[in-house]
Order: C-alpha cells, then structure tokens, then sequence
C-alpha cells in the first residue's frame, strides 16, 4: 500500500513539473529585486547588445582578454583597433599574408593581437601567454601555416616604426 501512494505522489509530482502553467504565476521581477524598467529587451533578433565601454581602469590586456572570443580568436572591434593602432581597413591594405584563408579577416585580427601582447607587453609574459597559445593554436587550424612566420609578418607591419 505504501508503495502505491509513493507511486502517485511521485506520478502527481513528475505532472506538475511537465506543466508549462509550473512558473507562470512566479513574480520573476520581484525574485530579482526590481521592477523590469530598466531592462533592455533582446527578444527581438535583431536588436543588439549595447557596446561596452571602456572604463577608466581598463587596460589594454584586459580589454584584449576580454575582446578574444570563446574559441581563441579576436574579431575586428574599435577597441581592438584602438589598441593594436591599426584598424581594419588599413590592416588588410599593410599586411600581406601568404596563402588564401576563409577567415583572413579574423585571422587577420587574432595575428594583431598576438603581436601586440608579444611586442608591447612582453614583460607580462606570464598573464599572457595562455590566451596568446590558445589564439595561436586557433589560428594553426585555420592557416595550416607556420604561426611564427605569421606573427613575424605583422609584427614588422604594426610596429616598423618602433625602435627595436
């Protein structure tokens, strides 16, 4: 007999939770404490997430670790040309890579990024050079070419001027 009543009890249970009417009632806007005024509306597919500006104390490593995308690469943004100085108009204009690539602009991007940690901020290798390996293990599968070749390329585009 117990077991029978556990049985629909749990039947009961396992119904309610399949029920899409579950969370209909629930105040979601006073579970998280505010009225819903104030939240922007990205139902709609074409709306945009807001840019994010940078703050005071930003840094420009931070802004590229937090500009690199989930697989390793950088895409062009102002603040990723901004901070490697070139944009990327001027950059697919400078820098002559060897080979054709699907991605030339992104890859184009991520082999700026590189050289700017490697160039500018080499004394911070240690915070670095994990985000710079897993770009560069990116950028392998996409060129099937020498990565180091690459980056020396252009490194002498973006920083032909600086002093050595």
């Amino acid at each position: 007999m117990k077991r029978d009543s556990f049985h629909l009890a749990a039947v009961d249970f396992n119904k309610r939770l399949k029920s899409d009417d579950v969370l209909a009632d629930f105040d979601f806007d006073s579970f998280l404490g505010h009225s819903g005024e104030d939240l922007i509306d990205y139902s709609d597919e074409e709306a945009q997430a807001p840019e994010v500006a940078s703050g005071p104390g930003d840094t420009p490593m931070s802004t590229l670790f937090s500009e690199q995308t989930f697989i390793g690469n950088w895409d062009w943004s102002p603040r990723l040309e901004a901070i490697v100085g070139v944009t990327k108009s001027a950059a697919l204009a400078d820098i002559e890579l060897p080979g054709q690539y699907s991605q030339l602009q992104v890859v184009l991007a991520t082999l700026c990024a590189v050289a700017y940690l490697k160039k500018k901020l080499a004394d911070e290798k240690d915070v670095w050079e994990l985000i710079v390996q897993k770009a560069e293990d990116w950028l392998r599968g996409q060129t099937q070419e020498d990565v180091m070749e690459l980056e020396r390329i252009v490194e002498a585009a973006l920083f032909a001027n600086d002093a050595a």
